[in-house]
């Protein structure tokens, strides 16, 4: 999944086989997933 602003510059991006919240999901600032942004984590299973 790919995240862009209003003028189609790339903000964000998360590379997951299924998205699902039960995970601990990264989500970095470019698709070669070098500088992490923040995590997603579910806080109950």
């Amino acid at each position: 999944m790919r995240v862009t602003d209003a003028r189609g510059r790339q903000v964000a991006y998360v590379r997951k086989k299924k998205f699902r919240l039960r995970e601990d999901v990264p989500v970095f600032t470019g698709e070669d997933q070098r500088d992490l942004l923040f995590r997603i984590r579910a806080d109950r299973a």
